[in-house]
């Protein structure tokens, strides 16, 4: 698989691995799996996505599926580690449709940070 979703350490969050070249059924296949964990779930899903391995997006198809995840009523944050300019074409597509919920970080423990912040401030969700 060229493109993951793994639970992590914390609850209601699942880390999103890419590798350099992703296949475009895998990217479908990721964002259908994390459609079935928001179907699932009492609270908001938040997603770390860890694109440090500088992927090539299949542009269209990662729009589509972040797009309609991201409308859904249980999705929280996308935590970025890493980034290029297709990834905040990619946000910037996102954040057409209203929310606002896309963060960006250079390491795992700026990211892992995030939550740790957010839940001290919000409570635990």
């Amino acid at each position: 698989m060229t493109v993951t979703l793994t639970p992590t350490s914390l609850p209601y969050v699942y880390r999103m691995n890419w590798d350099a070249n992703p296949d475009e059924n895998d990217v479908r296949l990721a964002f259908i799996q994390i459609e079935e964990r928001l179907n699932n779930s009492q609270k908001p899903v938040d997603i770390i996505v860890d694109i440090t391995s500088n992927p090539r997006f299949p542009m269209r198809t990662t729009i589509n599926g972040a797009a309609r995840v991201n409308q859904h009523s249980m999705m929280g944050d996308w935590v970025v580690i890493g980034g290029n300019r297709a990834a905040q074409l990619i946000a910037r597509s996102m954040n057409l449709f209203g929310k606002n919920n896309i963060y960006w970080y250079q390491t795992e423990t700026e990211a892992f940070n995030h939550f740790e912040q957010n839940r001290k401030a919000d409570g635990i969700r």
